[in-house]
C-alpha cells in the first residue's frame, strides 16, 4: 500500500538524498539500495520472502512446461520486490518483499510503499532513522590481490573457447575471470556503495546483502507499456576509444548480443524497432559498444519486468549464443559457479513496472576480503593475450571503486 510522509519527513527524504538514507537505514536495519531507470529504490526490512524454486525460467511466460502462473501472478501483487537473480536461469532464488520501500524519483519526487496497514509505525521509523548521523569511512588498506587464475591459463581457456566455435553451431561464448582482495581492515557494504557511487555516479548502483556493484548494463526496464533494454558488448580502452566503432570484431560482438535480444522478445508479438547504430559510452578506464533498444508492448500481453529479465536473460553479453549451448558451455568448462555473477539485480514494483540490471563490475564482500569476477566475449575472431588483457581491465575497473577512498 501507498504511504503519505508527513511534509516534514518529505523534505528531510529529499535532503538526505537515497545515497545518505541508505546509509543511515543500514546501520540500524536490515537495508538494500538499487538504482533503476530514473529513479532509485531504499528498502528497509524483509517483510516475507518468496522462494523462485525453479529458478527465472519458471517466470518466462513462453516457456510453457516451466512457467509459473500462480508464483507470477503472487509477485506481481507485492508493494516492491527486490532480488539478486543467478546468472544459471535453473537454479533457486529468493524474492524479497521489504517492509518498507522509499522510492526517489529523478523529479524529485518521494513515494513510499509498505507491506503494512500500520501508518504511525511507518512513521516513527523513517523519523528514527533520519535522525541518525554517521562518520566519515575509516581508510582503505589493502594487503593482497590475488587472480584465481594466471594469464597464461586464462588465455588457454580463451584458446579452447574458440576452438569450440569453430567447430559447432556456438557463434559466442563469455568466460570470467575472478580475483580476489584480502583487506586488512574491515568494509561494509555502506562504505563500498558511498565509494562506488562517487566513481561511477551513472552507474546503475546496487548494494543487496553482500553484493555491491555499479553496473553499466541495462537489461529490462518496465515503465507502463514502454519497454528499454540497453546492452553493452564490444571494448576497449579509453585511450583506444575512436577505434572501437571501426572494429569489426567488436562490431559483430556486438551484434551477436543485439540480435539475441530482439529476437528472443519478438515472440512476444510486439513492433521490433530497427537495430540502433552502436554508440560508445565510458566506464571509467574503459568504453563499450552500446546500444538502446526501445520496444512499446501490447497492452494485451500483461507481461511485467521481471518475466520480461526471464525472456532474455543470461543475455549474450555474458553468455553467449545460442543461450542454451553456451550456458551448458560454461558449466562443463568454468572452475567454479558464477552464482550471482552476470545474474540480475533490480527490483519491481506493484503491477509489474520495474529494472533489472546485469550484475557485473560488483563485489561480493566478506568483512576482510572482496571476490571480484569480470567477463569477456569470445568469438572465432579473438586473440587469447588481448582477451585476458580485456578481463584484467575490468577487474582493475571494480578495483578502481573499491580504492577510490584511500586516494581521497
Amino acid at each position: 500500500m501507498n504511504f503519505r510522509p508527513s511534509p516534514s519527513i518529505e523534505a528531510r527524504l529529499l535532503a538526505k538524498g537515497p545515497q545518505e538514507f541508505y546509509a543511515l537505514a543500514s546501520m540500524k536495519h536490515q537495508a538494500a539500495v538499487v538504482h533503476g531507470k530514473d529513479e532509485i529504490i531504499v528498502a528497509i526490512g524483509t517483510a516475507r520472502l518468496i522462494m523462485v524454486k525453479n529458478g527465472l525460467r519458471s517466470l518466462d511466460q513462453y516457456n510453457k512446461r516451466q512457467y509459473d502462473h500462480s508464483l507470477a501472478a503472487k509477485i506481481t501483487n507485492q508493494h516492491l520486490i527486490l532480488a539478486m537473480i543467478p546468472f544459471d536461469p535453473s537454479v533457486p532464488f529468493a524474492v524479497t518483499v521489504p517492509e518498507i520501500a522509499v522510492q526517489f524519483t529523478s523529479e524529485q519526487k518521494i513515494i513510499i510503499t509498505t507491506d503494512s496497514n500500520n501508518d504511525d509505525k511507518t512513521q516513527a521509523l523513517l523519523s528514527e532513522i533520519l535522525e541518525l548521523s554517521r562518520s566519515e569511512t575509516n581508510v582503505l588498506n589493502i594487503s593482497t590481490l590475488q587472480y584465481l587464475q594466471s594469464d597464461q591459463d586464462f588465455a588457454k581457456r580463451v584458446e579452447r573457447a574458440i576452438h569450440k566455435i569453430n567447430n559447432s553451431e556456438i557463434t559466442k561464448i563469455v568466460l570470467s575471470k575472478t580475483a580476489t582482495l584480502k583487506l586488512t581492515t574491515p568494509l561494509t557494504p555502506i562504505q563500498l556503495y558511498v565509494q562506488m557511487a562517487a566513481k561511477y555516479p551513472d552507474s546503475y548502483l546496487f548494494a543487496m546483502g553482500n553484493w555491491v556493484g555499479a553496473s553499466p548494463e541495462l537489461v529490462v526496464s518496465l515503465k507502463g507499456n514502454s519497454l528499454v533494454s540497453h546492452p553493452l558488448a564490444g571494448t576497449s580502452s579509453l585511450t583506444n576509444a575512436s577505434k572501437l566503432l571501426l572494429s569489426q570484431k567488436d562490431q559483430r560482438e556486438h551484434q551477436i548480443v543485439v540480435t539475441q535480444i530482439i529476437n528472443r522478445l519478438s515472440k512476444l508479438r510486439i513492433n521490433i524497432p530497427k537495430q540502433p547504430i552502436p554508440t560508445v559510452t565510458r566506464y571509467g578506464r574503459i568504453v563499450h559498444l552500446a546500444s538502446k533498444i526501445s520496444f512499446t508492448l501490447n497492452p494485451l500481453l500483461r507481461l511485467t519486468s521481471i518475466e520480461l529479465a526471464a525472456r532474455i536473460a543470461p543475455t549474450a553479453a555474458v553468455c553467449g549464443d545460442p543461450l542454451d549451448r553456451a550456458l551448458g558451455y560454461i558449466k562443463s568448462e568454468e572452475f567454479s559457479d558464477r552464482g550471482f555473477f552476470g545474474g540480475l539485480a533490480g527490483y519491481q514494483k506493484n503491477q509489474g513496472d520495474g529494472s533489472w540490471v546485469l550484475n557485473i563490475r560488483a563485489i561480493e564482500l566478506s568483512e576482510r576480503e572482496v571476490t571480484m569476477r569480470a567477463g569477456v566475449g569470445i568469438i572465432s575472431e579473438s586473440d587469447p593475450k588481448q582477451e585476458n588483457a580485456e578481463a584484467n581491465s575490468k577487474l582493475s575497473s571494480i578495483l578502481d571503486g573499491i580504492t577510490s577512498s584511500a586516494a581521497n
